[in-house]
């Protein structure tokens, strides 16, 4: 359900106008959209010319930007000494930067350590994750049937 929310501009200028004077326009837009604005948020979207729902005169109509939500933050499962690896719900990261100042052999050298030890880190951490599964699994209670096969 949409609603007629009047916005008065200060000093408005028309080209056929030839002074300033205040206007008044009527934009539509929704509760929601209302709602944050009088919350005092920002709301971002598109204001456009439109036909009026009985067609006999032309409104501005505004439409927020459906933006989605920020995602989850990326795990940090090592700080390297020149980056590091992240883990998201979908990829895992590694980022490394080394100074241009180095030479190419020394460059090799970092980027190669900092990737093992990375990787290291990496296994270490799914490793541990294995484990804390393997011992939920050795502490859950145990079903009826279970108790009565030991028997």
């Amino acid at each position: 359900m949409k609603e007629v929310y009047v916005v008065k501009m200060a000093k408005f200028r028309h080209p056929s106008l030839t002074n300033r004077k205040i206007m008044k326009i009527e934009v539509e837009v929704s509760q929601e959209v209302l709602a944050a604005v009088m919350d005092g948020k920002c709301v971002e979207g598109r204001l456009r010319l439109q036909l009026s729902s009985m067609g006999t005169h032309q409104e501005i109509g505004f439409s927020p930007y459906n933006r989605k939500p920020k995602g989850s933050l990326d795990k940090t499962i090592v700080e390297l000494e020149t980056g590091w690896l992240k883990e998201s719900p979908k990829r895992i990261k590694f980022f490394s930067s080394v100074k241009k100042e180095l030479d190419l052999m020394t460059i090799d050298h970092v980027m190669k350590r900092e990737l093992k030890t990375a990787m290291r880190a990496l296994l270490g951490d799914k490793l541990m994750e294995m484990l804390l599964e393997e011992e939920k699994e050795a502490y859950r209670p145990l079903t009826d049937e279970e108790i009565i096969d030991r028997v």
